[in-house]
């Protein structure tokens, strides 16, 4: 009798599953999730609109591939909910074919629907915007591991040319999207070989090395042309920079108890983990030790690599400036909940095989329609606008609450007839993005354009608004940024024309009445 792993030709069809997803992603995109939305995760709906480039605006490591397929969307909310439903279709696909590669056998639909439950369901709100939209993850993950699933040999030990190319024009645009995917992707590939060298007839060592090395080569020339992209960006600021010795263990603890913190309240691990505890004795119970084989080798390739990226990321320079940010270990995280369901999924399938495989579809869509229902709701329009009008004003995401309401009005703005917004970049572009949504819904053709950091790409479009029109709102109890950026832009002379609740207002002193200097700003 042929084990699971001995099937591998006959595994499920992977498309019906892209639907499911995507299909996911919209339901997602049309909830409550937006409320988290800030500075960072909107200014790609600019990118789109007011100026595409390469990559992030002054940045070199992340490919605006989203804003590029958004572009034609010209609506402001439009364009961001067809990049954000991109980013969370990006990330449930990549959770899917996460379990695809690792596991190469008919649970993996299960393990990747119950994946997907799970995180979507049971994660921190702010974590799960994190992944879904946020980082833009879900990109390089689903695109990179489509590439690794292409170089998989079919049943007679080849990988056909044309799977070769477009493997490799998916790790390209992987590493188009962030320069490094090859380092969250290689010790997958590593470690898989290692475990499953000489596991059934279907899985032959040759074979298995034939794919190992044509990941590995593909990776590399990847790697490389990610690099390569990136002297396309005028800025250069992705820092490769190893910290010394003495200092990995302290950066490694603190990123497990940054991690560890955003997790809260924890029901998501705890989740997982007490699945596994629950699920390790039943297969003694039922006489299905022989299926944990396969997931058990697939768990160590999963839980191996995260570790592996782990202790890289401890490494990193980039991290300590980054003052261990919980999203190092996303990645990680992710694999150490597939490496859990797949041993869950493993004994369900021993237990129950032609239930796993002949409805799983229907067990996968239910967990993902649940999960999506208890954490984040039935989708509404209503509900969306909602949460963009809770959050887009946010000032820094992780601030406290008091914080929080340190906010430019966009309305304050519009009503004024300002032209730009300078100041602190948390306060600025959505301040930015609100106030062009409300003009473009108007039927206005004007831009409010925003002078913070990331505004040089638009430079020649606010410098060329003459200096009888500019009209410049500030943030009204103080902004010590704006003082840098409007000198530094070259807009003093400005005096204060008008004061509302949230924004002062400056015009260029040569135009403007004589009045008192403003507080926050020289006026000369």
């Amino acid at each position: 009798m042929e084990s699971p792993l001995e099937q591998a030709t006959r595994l499920p069809k992977l498309w019906p599953w892209l639907i499911v997803c995507a299909l996911a992603a919209v339901w997602i995109d049309l909830t409550g999730i937006h409320r988290h939305h800030h500075a960072d995760s909107l200014l790609p709906a600019l990118v789109s609109l007011y100026r595409w480039t390469p990559f992030y605006w002054e940045l070199d490591r992340i490919g605006m591939l989203g804003p590029l397929v958004a572009m034609p969307v010209r609506h402001p909310l439009a364009n961001l909910l067809v990049q954000d439903a991109l980013y969370i279709f990006g990330s449930l696909t990549g959770l899917l074919l996460l379990a695809r590669y690792v596991l190469r056998d008919a649970t993996y639909p299960l393990v990747g629907a119950l994946s997907i439950a799970a995180f979507v369901g049971l994660a921190p709100g702010y974590y799960r915007f994190h992944l879904l939209i946020d980082t833009q993850y879900g990109l390089w993950l689903s695109l990179g591991l489509g590439g690794l699933v292409l170089l998989e040999a079919d049943a007679s030990g080849r990988i056909r040319p044309w799977r070769r190319a477009a493997a490799l024009a998916l790790l390209v645009l992987a590493h188009w999207c962030y320069c490094t995917a090859a380092l969250f992707l290689g010790p997958l590939v590593v470690l898989r070989w290692l475990a499953y060298r000489g596991v059934g007839r279907h899985l032959r060592s040759r074979m298995l090395f034939s794919e190992m090395a044509a990941s590995l080569a593909s990776l590399a020339l990847a790697f490389a042309v990610g690099l390569a992209l990136m002297r396309l960006s005028p800025v250069k600021d992705t820092n490769f920079g190893t910290l010394p010795l003495e200092e990995w263990p302290r950066t490694s603890w603190v990123l497990l108890k940054t991690s560890w913190h955003a997790l809260a309240p924890h029901w998501w691990p705890i989740a997982c983990v007490c699945a596994v505890s629950l699920c390790l004795p039943l297969a003694w119970r039922w006489r299905t030790r022989s299926a944990l084989a396969i997931s058990a080798r697939a768990a160590a390739v999963l839980l191996g690599s995260a570790a592996a990226i782990g202790l890289f990321m401890s490494t990193r320079q980039w991290v300590v400036t980054n003052l261990h940010h919980f999203r190092f270990l996303l990645i990680p995280a992710l694999f150490t909940e597939t490496a859990c369901l797949a041993v869950v999924a493993a004994v369900v399938a021993g237990r129950w095989p032609q239930v796993v495989r002949r409805w799983s579809y229907a067990i996968g869509g239910l967990a993902i329609a649940l999960a999506i229902g208890v954490g984040l709701g039935r989708p509404s329009l209503a509900r969306l606008r909602g949460g963009l009008a809770e959050r887009a004003l946010l000032a820094d995401p992780e601030a406290s609450a008091a914080d929080a309401r340190k906010q430019i009005r966009a309305d304050e703005v519009l009503a004024t007839h300002c032209t730009h917004i300078a100041g602190n970049y948390w306060r600025v572009w959505p301040a930015v993005f609100a106030a062009n949504v409300a003009l473009y819904e108007r039927g206005e053709h004007q831009v409010v354009w925003g002078l913070t950091l990331r505004s040089l790409p638009t430079s020649e479009f606010w410098r060329a608004i003459p200096r009888s029109k500019t009209r410049i709102a500030v943030f009204a109890p103080g902004d010590e940024d704006a003082q840098q950026y409007l000198e530094s832009f070259g807009f003093l002379p400005l005096v204060p024309s008008a004061r509302r609740a949230t924004i002062t207002v400056l015009e260029p002193a040569e135009l403007a009445a004589v009045k008192p200097p403003s507080n926050n700003l020289r006026t000369h």
